[in-house]
């Protein structure tokens, strides 16, 4: 079939010897992009078949604040380990650098898991600590000592800083597990080893002291330093130890949290925040402790200090049921009483707001019906919308960072939608495609098939590529499809060329193909599906899908998409193996077209051809 093809285009192209009018070769194509995954970080392919690659981005061009569409880039250029091991290694710390400021720290513990042990004695270390560092922020502090101990136990060289990093991760890992008197022995035997230098060894020292409530040693420890790193530690050590009152504490911890000044970044308003919280403790003031704890889970930072205090959404969640039980208790409201409750909830939501929040967020866990559990619940999450501009990063947190949800499908409906959105609009495609996975119906005011596609879409760039596909599916199966929701549809469809899912690609194509008969359409059709096989190195369906894309409309075998399915298909049947009918094609190519740069980039094709065959000749002799 496929001579066939090649000898009929033979003749048309002598038959119509139109002039090309542009570089056939570069006639626009979806490009693909390879996913993140973890299953092949040493395997990364730097080749895609079906895009041509610009240069390799310059390591500094890679942007902190475009951290995503970095590691997309490092996806694209990163070569294999086996290829070339030197530069693969310059990318990946580059990634795991970037992964870092978007605190995907799992993501990071599972794949340098991956290839750790397949790595140099030389960079192992490197790579060791990175994963201990990550491993503390998710709270694997059992895993941190037992990783950190192989390394030290390893024989591996290490050097004295990475030694007194390794310990000092260990004195950390009791910290976050609170078990502030083993952290305390490690800091012994360290301080033995090392002594005093550095502050941020000073800064542990002060939090092992704090959680050992050695409070006035804390305070002497930091007396004399001056590093903004420091302040607000400092600050809490006289606050333990009684030199500075709660209230006083408290209010000048709110002052500088809420100053508008460039010389204060979210992760310091984070730790006032934090200061104001454990003052409002000690001040026992429920209401302020609720207000810090809001703030704190609003700047949209993680929890940077976790071995200091171990602020969550869980924490604030119980906050707000002791505050309600008190209001509760006041109003001599009683358990099971629901409608009571959510009357009492209702009536403060205008001007006593944080009332209202922490009743109904008693009834969404307490109330009997679950009806009402879930109407506790959007209320809940309504008030905070309404009270703080930077409500919804309080929302995000209260339902997808904690264990009271432990599955998105258990987060309410219309939350889900509000986050949903959210997350949309900061790039957090992974998470929204979570969401849309558990929302099939579209919200009030959005069409149905509006919303199924942009469902699509996020899933498919989420990376569940089977739940995007089944979607489209649906579409193709049950919707009267006019030409313009077609090219809508293809576009979701590129996506997972994009994303290299190339087997779904072309059985949604084919699903299309039934869908329009229309000459053109099937043509250009054909062309991407043909894309795909090459991409799957399967190259004479490839080659075959190409040819056909270039001769089925007659009146347009030589017009200039004609001449790019041409070239295409000599490429793929080069790659196959199929030299004389690449040969051919490319020669029938060279007859028509009269720009000199594009003759010679075929003479060159040719000539490659001549080497291929030149060496298989010299294998079989």
């Amino acid at each position: 079939m496929l001579s066939k093809l090649i000898k009929n285009g033979y003749r048309l192209f002598n038959l119509y010897p139109f002039f090309l009018v542009f570089i056939f070769f570069f006639f626009p194509v979806s490009q693909s992009v390879q996913a993140s995954e973890v299953s092949s970080a040493l395997n990364t392919e730097s080749n895609s078949a079906v895009s041509t690659k610009v240069d390799s981005p310059d390591f500094s061009k890679l942007s902190f604040s475009t951290p995503e569409l970095s590691v997309r880039l490092i996806d694209q250029y990163q070569p294999a380990f086996e290829t070339n091991s030197e530069q693969w290694m310059s990318w990946e710390k580059k990634r795991l650098q970037l992964l870092s400021e978007v605190s995907d720290w799992l993501f990071i513990v599972t794949r340098i898991d991956q290839y750790l042990n397949k790595l140099s004695d030389a960079e192992r270390p490197w790579f060791s600590l990175l994963k201990a560092k990550a491993q503390l922020k998710i709270s694997q502090s059992d895993k941190v000592r037992q990783d950190v101990r192989q390394l030290l136990w390893s024989g591996i060289k290490l050097s004295t800083e990475q030694i007194a990093l390794a310990r000092r991760l260990i004195i950390r890992s009791y910290l976050v597990e609170n078990k502030p008197h083993d952290a305390q022995r490690a800091m012994l035997r360290y301080r033995q080893d090392y002594g005093e230098s550095g502050v941020d060894w000073k800064i542990l020292q002060a939090k092992v002291l704090l959680a050992t409530h050695r409070y006035n040693d804390a305070v002497n420890l930091l007396s004399k330093e001056t590093d903004t790193s420091v302040i607000v530690l400092k600050k809490l050590t006289r606050l333990k130890a009684g030199l500075d009152a709660g209230q006083y504490v408290y209010k000048k911890a709110i002052e500088q949290a809420t100053e508008n000044t460039p010389t204060i970044n979210q992760n310091t308003r984070r730790q006032y925040w934090i200061l104001a919280y454990i003052a409002a403790g000690m001040n026992k003031d429920e209401k302020a402790e609720i207000e810090a704890l809001e703030q704190v889970l609003m700047t949209g930072v993680e929890d940077a200090d976790r071995d200091l205090l171990p602020v969550s959404a869980d924490l604030l969640w119980q906050h707000y049921q002791t505050y309600a039980s008190a209001i509760g208790n006041k109003l001599h409201l009683l358990l099971g009483d629901d409608q009571a409750w959510f009357q009492a909830a209702s009536d403060r939501f205008e001007k006593q707001a944080l009332e209202a929040r922490s009743l109904f967020a008693f009834l969404g866990l307490k109330a009997v019906n679950e009806n009402q559990r879930k109407v506790s619940y959007e209320q809940f999450a309504l008030s905070i919308k309404k009270s703080h501009a930077n409500g919804l990063f309080l929302i995000e947190s209260l339902f997808l960072q904690n264990n009271l949800f432990n599955a998105v499908d258990n987060v309410p409906v219309t939350v889900r939608y509000m986050l949903l959105d959210f997350s949309l609009s900061r790039g957090k495609i992974k998470r929204a495609a979570n969401l849309f996975k558990f929302l099939p119906e579209p919200p009030d005011g959005e069409k149905r098939l509006a919303w199924d596609m942009r469902r699509a879409r996020v899933l498919v760039l989420g990376g569940q590529y089977e739940q995007g596909a089944e979607v489209i599916r649906q579409l193709l199966n049950t919707e009267k499809l006019d030409t313009e929701t077609i090219n809508r549809l293809m576009q979701v469809v590129f996506d997972f060329q994009k994303v290299e899912q190339h087997q779904l690609a072309i059985g949604l194509f084919s699903v299309l193909l039934e869908k329009n008969a229309d000459e053109n359409f099937q043509r250009e059709l054909k062309f991407w599906m043909a894309e795909s096989y090459q991409a799957l190195n399967q190259f004479e369906s490839s080659a075959h899908l190409y040819l056909t894309s270039a001769l089925m409309i007659k009146e347009k075998q030589s017009d200039p998409w004609s001449q790019t399915a041409r070239y295409r298909a000599a490429d793929v049947l080069a790659q196959a193996g199929l030299i004389n009918d690449a040969r051919l094609l490319y020669q029938q190519l060279l007859k028509v077209t009269k720009n000199q740069n594009r003759k010679a980039v075929i003479k060159q094709k040719l000539q490659q051809l001549w080497l291929i065959e030149g060496k298989k000749t010299h294998v079989i002799q």
